[in-house]
Formats: structure tokens, sequence, C-alpha cells
């Protein structure tokens, strides 16, 4: 009877089977993320709404405080050994360098000139268009880039007449002309702000914070532009109301609130910068 040698050979590895429908390795088919500009440009089909918009800058750091100041000493004095014993001398003053003291703002331009604004695009710095103009004989619609409109404005009236957050009322109405300011007023939200001039330039201020700029509105190449400071980004409807009053008072058409006297220097003011059509 024949015996068979054992095989001596070592065993041959057997790799081990792919699982059938595993899906492949790495992140296929997930979105590329966004480029990084300090400041996101802002999601599609938010304007009009009353979630905040994104174009406000990223949040503080966590040494970075809102007062743009360095954090102050643990204590509000500094104790020092002298010859005399223990003397307590005052804090040291606090100074903010200019990097620290920079505001966040976004600019906004209109494609048209000051004279076609009622049929125009607004362009953010991030080639998107949250805003557009349209208008017709009668009527001028702003919307957002989400096809929500913002206001409807009708001209045809001696005093126009507009449509905007739910409410029909007239324009002189919404954006309140103050003859001894001078000034219009735009409440929003409860808070009153003021549309002001100072050096041919036009500013939106709070009521209460006269001299800080939270808007500004000038048109330096004979292109409507607007540049937004955070503050006026960070709540909600502002923004598209301070688009709607622009378009309002640059439209050319009288709101029928006053005539010329003494509010005739404050128009040709802002005449001087943003078009001799200014409809105040």
């Amino acid at each position: 009877m024949r015996t068979s040698k054992a095989d001596t050979r070592p065993p041959r590895h057997t790799p081990p089977l792919k699982a059938l429908g595993a899906p492949p390795p790495g992140p296929y088919g997930s979105p590329q993320p966004q480029q990084s500009y300090g400041s996101p440009p802002p999601p599609h089909g938010q304007y009009g709404s009353p979630q905040v918009l994104s174009y406000g800058a990223p949040p503080p750091s966590q040494n970075q405080y809102s007062s743009h100041q360095p954090p102050p000493p643990a204590s509000g004095s500094v104790w020092r050994p002298s010859s005399a014993g223990t003397v307590q001398l005052p804090p040291a003053p606090v100074r903010c360098s200019p990097a620290a003291a920079a505001r966040h703002s976004v600019s906004f331009k209109f494609t048209g000139t000051k004279k076609t604004i009622l049929n125009s695009q607004v362009m953010d710095p991030y080639g998107k268009v949250p805003f557009n103009v349209a208008s017709d004989k009668k009527t001028t619609t702003v919307r957002a880039s989400d096809g929500t409109t913002l206001a409807v404005v009708e001209w045809n009236h001696s005093a126009p007449i507009m449509h905007h957050g739910g409410r029909k009322l007239r324009c002189k109405e919404w954006i309140v002309w103050n003859n001894s300011k001078k000034v219009r007023v735009l409440t929003h939200a409860g808070k009153e702000y003021h549309w002001v001039t100072r050096n041919e330039t036009v500013y939106l201020e709070p009521a209460d914070r006269a001299g800080f700029a939270i808007l500004i509105w000038r048109d330096p190449t004979d292109v409507v532009e607007i540049e937004a400071f955070q503050e006026s980004l960070v709540i909600p409807g502002l923004l598209e109301a301070a688009i709607v009053a622009v378009v309002i008072m640059q439209s050319g058409h009288k709101l029928g609130d006053h005539g010329g006297g003494n509010n005739q220097m404050f128009i040709n003011a802002i005449a001087g910068s943003i078009g001799a059509n200014v409809a105040f």
C-alpha cells in the first residue's frame, strides 16, 4: 500500500474577499468645500425672510471683545511695592489699535446708473445678485434673489403708495421727512433710523446714535453704491428696507410731503453726490 508524503509547503495566504456593494473609499460624491473669504457669501432664499443674513462678520475669536479693546486686568488697579509700603496705582489707559477698530462691511452696487436705478440689479462682492428692481410706467417692484417681493411702489398717485411688509401706505409715511432735523426717518422693528447727509454723502444712522453710520449711500462713478456695516447686516430685514428706501429716494419721483424752501439745502447736498433727481 502506497502512502502519500505529507505536504510540507507553507499554506498559501488567501486575501479576504471584497464586500460586494461596499462604497469606494474617500469623500466621493460629497460637495467640495467652498472657499472662505472671511465672510461667506449669502445662501440663496434667505432674503426677505426673518432669518439673519449671512453677510455678517465671522464670530469673534476667544480673545476678541465686542468693544474692540484688549481684556482688562484681573483687578481694577495694580499693586507695586515701594519704600513707603505697598502703593496702589491706577490702571493704565487702554488704547485701541487701528486694526482692532476696523468695522466689517459689505458693499453692494446697482448695475445701472443713478438714472436707470428703477430697472437694475444689485450686486454683492461675491458676484451674486441678492436684489433686483423692475419697473413699468406705473409701478416699481423690488425683489430678492429667491423671487420674494420686498416692495411694490405705485407712482401714479400724487403721493406714491407702497406695499411693504404686509402694509399699504404712502411712501412719505414710511420714510418720514423731519423738517426740523432735515432728515428722513425710517422706522424698522420699532427703532428709528435717520437718513442724513454730510460732505455730500448720505448716511443711515440710529436715531439714538447720531454720527454712527451703519450704512453709507454714495455714487462715486455715477453708479449707486451702498456700504453696509455689521450693525445693518445682523438686524433682520434692515438691509432690505435700506435697499427699498434708496430705490424710492433715487427714483426721481416726488413723494408729496414738502416743497423747496429751507428743505432745499438738504436736497442740494444729496443731489451733489447722488444725482439731481433725488426724491425728497
